[in-house]
């Protein structure tokens, strides 16, 4: 009897631990962005770092003022549906030397190596791409795969969906700049001025995204709070690469 008790006991035991055990996986599992969630945080990211440009945009351009872009763009509290923290101002991204963009990359140190060449394809795509909808599509497929990517955080899935969606509408934003004259930032492609680079500004609010959202979370923001900063931000960097004269000739 005793033995029957001692080996029931036993069963039991591994029973208990393999509940445990499965308990414990359907809690990481179910802690993981689905790859909708992350199209939508994508998106999200995209629709806000243009509506600000654009809001930003004309107000410096109705003002006749582009030194006032900054604090125009700090001050805005809400872009459609999106409501933002305004700021006296913003943190700037060090252009120097953004041409050579994977040594550039390579020395920001709030990135991680994961993170590093997520945000090198991105960019290697763009620069490949023979038209928007290519990249676009490229895009895409580099979201699948980070939301494939099992070493990859929850929160750095968010981060580099915001990427990805950033770099699709800043490509958007910057070609429709180049030949819309109704665009605030027309100006600075008219008159034989020309991108430094075909990928300059697109390039400089992509790095800006995901180095400040990761200087603003590592600085004790909670995951809302950079993001909203880091979109803020991104679109000032992207602004101030024509306007400072870093991505125009």
């Amino acid at each position: 009897m005793k033995k029957i008790l001692a080996v029931l006991s036993i069963f039991a035991v591994i029973a208990f631990f393999y509940a445990c055990q499965k308990t414990s996986r359907l809690e990481s599992n179910s802690d993981q962005i689905t790859l909708t969630e992350l199209k939508k945080a994508s998106e999200d990211a995209g629709i806000v770092h243009n509506l600000l440009l654009e809001k930003a945009g004309s107000m410096s351009l109705a003002k006749n003022d582009f030194n006032s872009f900054e604090s125009n763009l700090y001050s805005i509290a809400k872009v459609g549906d999106y409501v933002l923290t305004p700021r006296s101002s913003g943190r700037k991204l060090d252009t120097k030397g953004i041409s050579d963009i994977s040594s550039f990359i390579n020395g920001l140190s709030k990135l991680s190596l994961q993170e590093k060449n997520y945000v090198k394809l991105i960019i290697t795509s763009l620069q490949e791409r023979a038209d928007i909808a290519a990249f676009e599509n490229n895009v895409d497929k580099i979201l699948v795969q980070i939301a494939n990517d099992v070493e990859l955080s929850t929160e750095t899935k968010r981060v580099l969906a915001g990427t990805a969606g950033v770099a699709k509408y800043s490509l958007r934003y910057w070609t429709d700049a180049r030949t819309n004259i109704a665009n605030p930032f027309h100006l600075y492609f008219k008159n034989s001025l020309v991108s430094r680079w075909p990928t300059c500004s697109e390039a400089v609010d992509i790095i800006a995204y995901v180095d400040f959202y990761n200087y603003y979370s590592s600085g004790g923001y909670s995951p809302a709070q950079a993001q909203t900063a880091a979109y803020q931000d991104a679109s000032y960097n992207s602004g101030l690469s024509l306007i400072s004269g870093a991505c125009v000739n």
